[in-house]
């Protein structure tokens, strides 16, 4: 996995698990709108959109729920 792919799952990782205790599961949304963005953005000044990106994006917010969830069982 490329350096870039892996910036992009730890981002939306990030942003779930910060946001998460602030605004719920709206920061799935966030996650998703933060790479979909990056990927708009990339686009239009580069001409590149990669889908690889936004499916790390997607593996990084699976992740989040996954984790997200096993600490609501615990708790």
């Amino acid at each position: 996995m490329s350096l870039d792919k892996k910036l992009h799952f730890s981002v939306c990782l990030g942003i779930c698990l910060l946001l998460y205790p602030l605004i719920g599961w709206w920061s799935i949304g966030t996650a998703i709108a933060t790479g979909v963005g990056k990927e708009l953005y990339d686009w239009r000044d580069y001409g590149l959109f990669s889908c690889g990106d936004i499916l790390a994006d997607m593996a990084g917010i699976v992740a989040a729920v996954i984790v997200i969830t096993i600490i609501k069982i615990l708790i």
